[in-house]
């Protein structure tokens, strides 16, 4: 069977606050991958269930068709998540950050 084109559309990054009852994650959904020039049946899966409870911080989640073990494509987007406190957001960056206060 030949195999057209496949594009797979990843939603927009995003940002999400941290909910009421906790200061440092909350649970997020996101709309599913869309996939492009494919009549037939494809699987589509992601690294992360829906209703994760993602941390603060920055979390990739890579949607992923496939169809069988022939043939895969994926995309992917960023999904910010920001405390309550922004200040909590950018203190977590700056733990991230590779540099070291002696570099600066």
């Amino acid at each position: 069977m030949f195999l057209s084109v496949v594009i797979i559309e990843c939603p927009a990054d995003f940002s999400i606050s941290t909910d009421s009852r906790s200061a440092y994650s909350t649970n997020v959904t996101w709309p599913t991958a869309l996939i492009h020039g494919y009549e037939g049946q494809m699987m589509l899966t992601s690294n992360y269930p829906q209703e994760t409870s993602f941390t603060i911080g920055d979390h990739v989640v890579i949607w992923t068709a496939s169809h069988g073990k022939s043939f895969a494509t994926n995309c992917n987007f960023t999904i910010s998540v920001l405390g309550k406190d922004k200040l909590a957001y950018v203190y977590w960056r700056l733990l991230d950050s590779p540099y070291k206060s002696n570099d600066f």
